[in-house]
């Protein structure tokens, strides 16, 4: 809380509530998805716990470095398809570059596709 008083001896208020995390926020990202249209853990993603991104680009790779899914878009994410054609299951490399209202996030994980 901060009061002021101006030249006249008027004076003002105001107050700000700061809170502290002891921990900051992980962003953890799943280590398997299951595209079978069942609508749960159908797709690959950014998960809306992590708020608002200021900026984020995600590529996933297949096992020979083909990069079968680019995004630039937190609402975007892969389900399982490249050029339209459902990929064989296995693990996928993930690289993760993104700002949060916490500061910027660098991942780069595995991802299992499982059919």
């Amino acid at each position: 809380t901060v009061t002021g008083t101006d030249t006249h001896g008027c004076t003002g208020t105001a107050s700000v509530q700061l809170r502290v995390l002891s921990h900051p926020p992980t962003f953890q990202l799943p280590s398997a998805f299951t595209p079978d249209y069942s609508g749960i853990n159908d797709r690959f993603g950014i998960p809306a716990s992590w708020g608002p991104l200021a900026s984020m680009e995600l590529a996933i790779y297949n096992r020979w470095g083909i990069q079968v899914f680019h995004s630039r878009n937190a609402q975007d994410d892969w389900d399982g398809r490249y050029k339209g054609v459902p990929q064989p299951m296995g693990v996928y490399i993930y690289t993760l570059q993104a700002v949060s209202g916490c500061g910027a996030i660098r991942k780069t994980g595995t991802v299992t596709l499982i059919r």
